[in-house]
């Protein structure tokens, strides 16, 4: 209590403790949990429950903790039964509003694979699903809705991956605010004595960081260090090179590199590279690369950039454009001209939808035109 009470003093701001509740470990017994809540005067519950949106704690059960998340999503949908909506229709709400349900939590948590793939089930059963019940085939699957429009998918997200660009934003707080007290905290915790894209996942970590730690690979992919004085880059485990062969220095080198930062590479008390060290080091292809980084003097602290902002400061929405490239879903080039072309036709949404549909069936099952038509009228896909 009397922390609590130096907290009142230091914040100016008194706590009430009528609205407050304590929960206890299992590891102390009944009696004293009701005793110590009653000294305290504030109320004993048996479970945390949420605080703000989200959960106020994580345990095994983390399917059963984050449940409440597709009852949202169920409610959401279930309200929009026996509506008469569009397929154009459909995909606003989903894009706007079913899509949008969990972003808060993601924003924080990395959810578990299962939760996301049933919510990604609800959504394609609403798209393809008719009537009051969403019964209907699912002709297509999800994880080939979320491709673009141009690469002849709906672009609908892909949750695991826009989870991953969401949390990856804490990733890079942590390193372009490190005085920050959250920044302070994590590095004691998980990487006192290394940078944070050499840190490990560590002993017993807490859910939120693993979230961060699995983030990583989209920073470590999209970000580059602007050498100022080199102090604070490792040579070899921070991405710091220009050029399109790639940011970090590719390994095998002799151990002794692993304990350099670039400050090491230039010449003593002038800012400029030490050639001859650099050749004696590297082969030829590495020291070219390093050699072409300029060294400017007005740059006097290293700064970190993200490739794909002209600003150089990281977003979502590009930390999510590049984990689709990472994983084959915005890259293609085939027939992506001739998706692009049905979408930018002058007609309505729902001829466009009615349009995609056609295009769909005939390249998914390649089917000639006799039997396309056949097809067709069998199963009753136009209505006029």
């Amino acid at each position: 209590m009397s922390i609590l009470k130096t907290y009142e003093e230091a914040a100016g701001q008194e706590i009430h403790l009528t609205k407050s509740e304590v929960y206890f470990s299992r590891n102390l017994s009944t009696a004293d949990q009701e005793d110590l809540s009653k000294i305290m005067g504030v109320r004993h519950v048996l479970g945390t429950g949420n605080y703000l949106g989200l959960p106020s704690m994580i345990g095994r059960k983390k399917k059963q903790v984050f449940a409440y998340i597709k009852d949202r999503v169920w409610k959401r949908i279930n309200s929009w039964r026996g509506r008469a909506l569009s397929r154009a229709g459909k995909e606003v709400m989903i894009k706007s509003v079913l899509q949008a349900i969990p972003s808060y939590v993601m924003s924080v948590y990395l959810l578990p694979d299962s939760t996301i793939k049933d919510i990604e089930r609800m959504m394609n059963s609403f798209w393809w699903g008719g009537g009051a019940h969403n019964k209907g085939i699912r002709w297509l699957a999800w994880d080939r809705m979320t491709y673009p429009k141009t690469q002849g998918g709906m672009g609908f997200r892909d949750l695991h991956s826009f989870n991953l660009a969401m949390i990856a934003k804490q990733g890079w707080k942590i390193m372009t605010q490190a005085h920050s007290l959250l920044a302070k905290l994590y590095k004691a915790r998980y990487f006192p004595k290394t940078s944070f894209f050499a840190a490990k996942l560590g002993h017993n970590p807490s859910y939120a960081w693993r979230g961060i730690w699995e983030a990583r690979r989209i920073l470590m992919n999209g970000c580059r260090w602007s050498v100022g004085n080199g102090a604070t880059i490792k040579v070899m485990q921070e991405p710091w090179l220009r050029d399109a062969a790639g940011a970090w220095l590719p390994s095998p080198h002799d151990q002794s590199v692993h304990n350099f930062n670039v400050k090491d590479l230039m010449s003593p008390n002038r800012k400029m590279w030490d050639k001859e060290k650099i050749e004696s080091i590297f082969p030829l292809h590495i020291t070219n690369r390093i050699l072409a980084i300029p060294l400017f003097d007005m740059l006097e602290e290293d700064k970190l950039t993200w490739i794909d902002n002209s600003n150089g400061l990281y977003s979502v929405k590009s930390g999510y454009k590049l984990m689709m490239n990472l994983t084959g879903k915005a890259n293609g080039t085939v027939q992506q001209h001739d998706w692009q072309s049905l979408w930018s036709i002058c007609a309505p949404s729902k001829a466009k939808h009615l349009l995609w549909r056609i295009s769909f069936f005939v390249t998914v099952f390649n089917l000639s035109n006799s039997e396309f038509n056949f097809f067709l009228i069998h199963h009753r896909f136009i209505q006029l």
